[in-house]
């Protein structure tokens, strides 16, 4: 299975979705699902946010190596589940790749979380970052739970 986080730099919200999920499936012993992150509107090969890999160093994992990624067609369709942080996110994907309409879902829909979007902390406090990283984390710990019902 592959996983693909969509943000709008990919410098803050999809990287630190990335990263989150994949230490959480590293913990829970989970390892045949494949983690990516794009952005809609990323300058190619730029560092995540400083803030962004300050708070994930605080939770003991490193981005530090992130580099951003503008989102390809390919890498859609080659996706089983495409997670977006806002829906104006999805709806930007959709509108250049409809053909994914099945596979792509907020990640606040998918979790089944009451808070619709999942805010941009770009050019806010290291405190809106944490915050952003909580809410990141409380949704993927339904996606989870999600991901291993459908298994069963």
């Amino acid at each position: 299975m592959k996983i693909l986080f969509v943000c709008t730099g990919n410098t803050c919200r999809s990287p630190m979705a990335a990263a989150l999920l994949k230490d959480m499936l590293k913990k829970k012993g989970i390892f045949n699902i494949k983690v990516e992150s794009a952005g809609i509107a990323a300058s190619p090969d730029q560092k995540a946010n400083p803030l962004s890999s300050q708070v994930m160093e605080e939770q003991g994992i490193q981005i530090t190596d992130h580099r951003t990624r503008q989102i390809q067609a390919d890498q859609l369709k080659q996706a089983n589940l495409i997670l977006t942080m806002t829906e104006g996110h999805k709806t930007a994907v959709l509108s250049g790749e409809p053909s994914v309409w099945n596979n792509i879902f907020t990640l606040n829909e998918y979790a089944e979380m009451e808070e619709k979007d999942i805010p941009d902390p770009y050019g806010l406090s290291k405190q809106e970052y944490q915050i952003t990283a909580h809410k990141i984390r409380s949704a993927l710990e339904k996606v989870i739970d999600k991901l291993k019902d459908s298994k069963s």
